[in-house]
């Protein structure tokens, strides 16, 4: 894993986890947002963009990076995380494994409902179009299904094209087997769970299983939004989350 700072002297430090098959580009607008007030972590996930040549492995894994650099940089505590996705997930496991890792914590889109036959289908189908990768076309129709800005349209091609077959494999594989950890609970962090009404059924529910799984956690439906809110609509991302932010300063 990558860990880009964007230093601010003396001020709170915000990490920002990207979504899998995405990289620290999915930030960009919210970076320099955020850079005002926070001390701002952008991760590059392994087998993502800059660091896709180390293979992704798994969700525990990416967690135990992220607390070690957490504890060897910042004490052992930060002020926010914000995952989307599988940064998300990643988010919430290392919250379980160390429940004061951060004051608070923003998970987006973050998939709980398990299921092996559902990792077993995508596994397979991303074989079938995996040589697909390699066309512009293809990564278009995928950027869709993420609302990728048009700006960004060459970053998220090379980053899917750019990623190793095993990295893919244990992306899926993670993701779609991930459940919510029993110790997830006993975390100090106050969290804000954000789904679109839009997304898949399976997503809204794992958002309200998410959101009632912990004291001082709370959940925002954003009307008509699909997946991918954040990139889709930074400015008002951004409004929701500094708004929860001040709550936790306050």
């Amino acid at each position: 894993m990558l860990f880009k700072e964007f230093e601010n002297p003396e001020k709170p430090v915000v990490v920002l986890l990207h979504g899998g098959g995405l990289s620290t580009w999915e930030w960009q607008p919210h970076i320099e947002v955020l850079q005002k007030d926070f001390a701002v972590v952008a991760v590059t996930i392994d087998g993502h963009g800059e660091d896709a040549e180390h293979p992704f492995i798994s969700i525990e894994d990416s967690a135990d990076k992220l607390i070690s650099y957490i504890d060897d940089k910042y004490h052992g505590q930060v002020f926010g995380i914000c995952g989307f996705c599988l940064g998300g997930q990643i988010a919430v496991q290392a919250l379980s494994l160390r429940p004061d890792l951060a004051r608070c914590v923003v998970l987006e889109s973050v998939n709980i409902a398990s299921s092996e036959k559902r990792a077993a289908r995508s596994i397979k189908m991303m074989h079938t179009c995996y040589p697909l990768l390699q066309q512009r076309w293809f990564a278009k129709l995928q950027s869709g299904q993420y609302q990728v800005a048009k700006e960004n349209a060459d970053d998220f091609y090379n980053n899917v094209n750019g990623m190793l077959v095993e990295s893919l494999e244990n992306v899926y594989r993670s993701s779609l087997t991930f459940a919510l950890p029993p110790q997830y609970k006993n975390n100090t962090a106050k969290a804000l769970v954000l789904c679109g009404t839009k997304e898949k059924s399976s997503m809204q529910e794992s958002a309200r299983l998410l959101s009632s799984a912990k004291v001082d956690s709370m959940l925002k439906m954003i009307e008509k939004a699909r997946h991918g809110f954040s990139m889709k609509s930074p400015e008002e991302y951004l409004e929701i989350v500094s708004r929860f932010f001040r709550t936790v300063r306050s």
